[in-house]
C-alpha cells in the first residue's frame, strides 16, 4: 500500500481521505441504518470516485510532461508512468467497493417503508 501511495503522489492523499470517510460512513450506516447515513455514504463514495478521476488525470499529466522531455523513444518510461498513474484507481475503487458492500448491508437492514 505504501508503494501505491508513493506512486500516486500527493493527489492520492485526497483519494485516501475521501475513501476512508466513505468507508467509515458505510460501516456506520450498516451498524445504524437510516436514510441519512445511507445518503452520506453514497455521497462520500461519489466524492471518492471524483477524487480518483482527478488524481489519475494529475498523474497522467505528470507522466506526459516527463515523457515529452525525454530524448529518444521512452517506451519503458511511458509504461512505468502509466502503471504508477493507476495507483489512485487501485486504492480508491477498492475503498468504494467496500463502502458499497456496507451500503448494501445497510439497505437490507433498513426497515421497509409502507
Amino acid at each position: 500500500m505504501l508503494t501505491l501511495i508513493r506512486n500516486g503522489g500527493v493527489p492520492v492523499l485526497f483519494v485516501i481521505l475521501f475513501g476512508v470517510l466513505a468507508l467509515v460512513g458505510g460501516a456506520y450506516a450498516a451498524a445504524r441504518p437510516s436514510e441519512s447515513t445511507l445518503r452520506y455514504a453514497k455521497a462520500m463514495s461519489a466524492a471518492t470516485v471524483a477524487s480518483v478521476l482527478s488524481a489519475t488525470c494529475a498523474d497522467l499529466g505528470a507522466v506526459f510532461v516527463t515523457v515529452s522531455r525525454a530524448p529518444g523513444t521512452p517506451t519503458a518510461m511511458l509504461y512505468e508512468g502509466f502503471s504508477e498513474a493507476m495507483s489512485p484507481g487501485i486504492l480508491g475503487f477498492s475503498l468504494v467497493s467496500l463502502t458499497w458492500l456496507f451500503v448494501a448491508v445497510a439497505s437490507r437492514r433498513l426497515p421497509s417503508r409502507p
